[in-house]
């Protein structure tokens, strides 16, 4: 669809035309919480061209043998709120990705983990890596507080998160 590169002044404004919404240079509503962890060209790019735009990537999406997304999944890395504390912050757009899972039947799975960075001197292993998980079932209405909510968080491991992930692809 488009052609350019992330520093081509005109893609933001091509991007904003072939989607339609208004194009505001200046920057996104939502700083990040730690700018020296946004290194993508994506994430860079679409914060400098996009102010006052809700949007959302999607970080992966699991699907079955036959092309149809099963899972949703949102990675969210803190090492300031350790996994049992964390929660999904509200000004992020879980409406949205709400939205794909119930337009896809997928469901929505947040995943909060504390690695930060390539730094370790051992890679931890995924037996030993704890991870928050808040998951939303397409089949209901969306509702941040519900999401969010301790009744809804689950400590897991990695290795069990994974585990758990294939078994919704067989079914």
């Amino acid at each position: 669809m488009l052609e350019g590169r992330w520093d081509d002044p005109f893609l933001e404004k091509e991007v904003a035309a072939e989607l339609g919404i208004p194009y505001h240079p200046g920057g996104t509503g939502k700083p990040p919480n730690d700018l020296q962890q946004v290194r993508d060209l994506f994430h860079v790019w679409s914060r400098k061209a996009f102010a006052g735009i809700k949007k959302t990537d999607v970080d992966l999406v699991l699907l079955s043998d036959k092309n149809d997304a099963r899972v949703l999944v949102e990675v969210k890395r803190s090492a300031k709120k350790k996994v049992g504390e964390w929660i999904p912050y509200p000004i992020d757009p879980y409406d949205g990705l709400a939205y794909f899972a119930r337009t896809w039947g997928a469901k929505l799975v947040t995943v909060h983990h504390e690695i930060i960075g390539g730094g370790h001197a051992e890679k931890p292993s995924p037996e030993n890596i704890l991870v928050d998980v808040f998951a939303y079932d397409p089949r209901s209405p969306f509702d941040f507080a519900s999401f969010a909510c301790e009744n809804n968080r689950r400590v897991t491991t990695l290795d069990e998160l994974v585990v758990e992930l294939k078994s919704l692809l067989e079914q």
